[in-house]
Formats: C-alpha cells, structure tokens, sequence
C-alpha cells in the first residue's frame, strides 16, 4: 500500500515532533495509509518550508536560538480535513491556542525570509507517498484525534528520492512553564468567579476562575473535569476540542475552558483557596481586581 512511492526531489524542512498517546494515534493512522511517510518521519507540524528560507545558515542561527528560548508545549486536533476527495492528502488541522507555532514561525521567517501563508496541520495520507487518499477518507470521514499532542523538539530535515535523512535536532530547551487549566462558567450572562483568599502566597486578594494545577502527564482536559469537581463540587463533560484561551506568562501557563454545560450547583469547597464565590456581570467588571490583566477582556469576550 503505497511502498513504491519515492520522493520527487531533494527538499529541506523544519518540523516540530509530536509525542503522546495522540502522536502515537496519528502514527497508527500513517502506518496504515501512508507507510512510505511513516516510516521515514516521524508525526509532525511543518514549520518551515523549503520555498520560505533560502540562506540556510541564517535559518539554522535562528531555530537555534528560539528553540532554546522556547519550552514544550501542547497542540490539540482539529476534524478530519481533505483535499480533493481525499486524492489530494488528508490531514488533521492543528489548534494551538497560545500560537507558539506561530511565534516560531514569525522568529524564524523575520526578514529577509518570506513568511508564506501556511496553516499548521499533521497528515494522515500525502500524495507524493500513498495513492490511499480515496480508500483512507471513505474509513476515517467524521474521525477525531481528540486530545492534545506534545511538542518537544525541533527537527531540521532533508528529504531524498530514496530517503530521509535528520540534519540537526533543537530540543525545545526553556524550562517549563507551570501548567494550570479552569472553567469559564457562563449562566444568564454572568461568568462565575472565585476570590482568592488574602492570605495566599501567590496571587492574593484577586478574582479568579475556578481551576487548579495539571498533575504531572495528565491530559488538559481531564484536569478540567477533575479540578472543578474538587473546587466548586460540579460535574462537567470531558471536553473534546482544544481550550477556549490559552494565556502564558511569568513562567505560567493557563488554559481556558468555556463552560456552559454542567450537572450540580457550584459551591466553594476550597476555602483555604478562595473565600468568596460570585455570579459576575459584564456591568460589574470594572470595580474588580484580578488574577492577570488579561482577564477583563476575556470576560468581556466571553459574555457580550
């Protein structure tokens, strides 16, 4: 199934590797339809195309240097996608709520460099290596890959006629960020919102939203549901897409749920956390203090 492929000419890409159990899927799904690409790259999200970096050593000077400023981070799927009924490759699109992908990229590609157009995705099925477009569109129409995939390194990459080769490696080297996730709970045009208790070490005397640190491995979505059970004592759907918002800064990282949806009523049972819970209007938003600065637009966003 597409083993006689070769590759048309000799080309130089930049690649961010993906790992996790939802890298592991998406092999599983290439190994299957595309195992020419399979077995030579790894899963990945290009980042930079042959056509958009000529001077070579500048390019290599430049992926040096972000990716060492960079720490790892997470990507989510978006649906099945295809082009030309499958003949013209099949890849899942790539939501990266904190745009990294798009901050490399914009690094990377500074002048003289030109930046091309280019959304960030992961293939299933390409056409230069698999003829399994229609075949593999008719079995996975309407799949999802769910969760989220990690980005860890950078790979520099020459791909052959007969092969590929790796031609440099760029951990993603930055330390990583403290991983937190909460809910955005939205009832008649209010947003719940907790009081952190004054006599907290970090972030004292502020609004928040309800949410919590994520355990170490533990999918984003799991900690979702699992901390506002354990804050507010509700019951809320896994969610199955990406965050709403992802904010980083401070050596933090936040992800954002909008929930609309959930079974039970919310009441503080972290009283060591927070001291006051409140059912907030968009008119009541300016008096308030919070957590971080980019809180009030979000609410804004999130109930006009």
């Amino acid at each position: 199934m597409g083993d006689n492929f070769e590759l048309e000419s000799v080309r130089r890409h930049l690649l961010l590797i993906l790992t996790g159990d939802m890298a592991n899927r998406l092999q599983a799904l290439r190994v299957r339809w595309d195992p020419v690409m399979a077995r030579r790259i790894p899963p990945h999200v290009s980042l930079v195309y042959p056509e958009e970096a000529g001077d070579e050593a500048l390019l290599l000077k430049r992926t040096a240097s972000v990716a060492e400023k960079t720490a790892p981070f997470d990507v989510f799927f978006g649906d099945l996608t295809t082009e030309d009924s499958g003949r013209g490759g099949i890849w899942f699109p790539v939501i990266d709520p904190s745009d990294t992908w798009g901050r490399l990229r914009s690094s990377i590609l500074a002048p003289p460099f030109r930046q091309l157009p280019m959304r960030p995705h992961a293939t299933v099925v390409h056409p230069r290596t698999s003829d399994c477009g229609l075949e593999a569109l008719v079995d996975l129409k309407g799949s999802s890959l769910g969760r989220e995939a990690r980005i860890t390194e950078v790979l520099f990459i020459e791909t052959r006629p007969s092969d590929v080769e790796i031609l440099n490696r760029f951990p993603l080297a930055a330390p990583p960020p403290v991983r937190m996730v909460a809910g955005l709970l939205r009832r008649n045009g209010r947003a719940l919102l907790c009081h952190r208790h004054p006599d907290r070490v970090s972030f004292p005397d502020v609004w928040d939203l309800p949410g919590g640190h994520i355990e170490e491995g533990e999918p984003v979505a799991d900690a979702l549901v699992r901390e506002l059970i354990e804050e507010i004592g509700i019951n809320v759907e896994l969610p199955r897409g990406a965050p709403w918002k992802t904010f980083r800064a401070e050596g933090l990282e936040l992800h954002v749920f909008l929930v609309d949806r959930w079974e039970g009523e919310p009441r503080n049972l972290a009283v060591d956390e927070h001291d006051d819970l409140r059912w907030i209007s968009v008119d009541s938003l300016g008096g308030l203090r919070f957590a971080d600065d980019a809180y009030l637009g979000m609410l804004h966003e999130s109930l006009e």
